[in-house]
């Protein structure tokens, strides 16, 4: 009995380990699984709402949310681990529940990422002309990936 319960918390710890990067975020790992999005939306311009998402099997769709424009293309190895070791670090993650709206610019236009962690939770950071460091070389990285 005491060697069975050390084989399940051996096996728990390994699947824990496996399924977190190297900051410390949890991901959704499996085939074709969302874990990010990015959305952008300009409020003075009827219909403009466009969309990266980047899937756990390295797959990324963009376009408009109203316009059946979607592409989608495989994002590289290297290119796909900078964007979700950034996405998943900690000093993204501890920007969840903030506001990162800048107070200075009221012109309609805000920027939003959602993160899907494995354990169905859903993070979502940005805000109105978001002027934090850390979100917008998050937001640079992934606009990045479809120019």
């Amino acid at each position: 009995m005491k060697y069975f319960i050390l084989a399940i918390l051996l096996i728990a710890s390994i699947l824990m380990l496996c399924s977190c990067n190297k900051e410390g975020g949890t991901i959704r790992t499996g085939e074709g699984n969302l874990i990010i999005e990015y959305t952008n939306v300009v409020q003075m311009l009827a219909n403009n709402e466009s969309f990266v998402r980047i899937y756990d099997n390295k797959k990324v769709e963009y376009g408009n949310k109203y316009e059946d424009n979607t592409k989608e293309f495989i994002l590289e190895e290297e290119k796909y681990n900078e964007i979700v070791n950034l996405a998943f670090s900690k000093k993204v993650l501890s920007l969840e529940g903030k506001d990162l709206s800048d107070p200075n610019v009221l012109d309609g236009y805000y920027r939003y990422i959602t993160l899907y962690t494995e354990d169905g939770k859903e993070i979502r950071i940005g805000g109105s002309n978001p002027s934090n460091k850390t979100f917008n070389s998050l937001v640079s990285l992934i606009n990045n990936t479809i120019k």
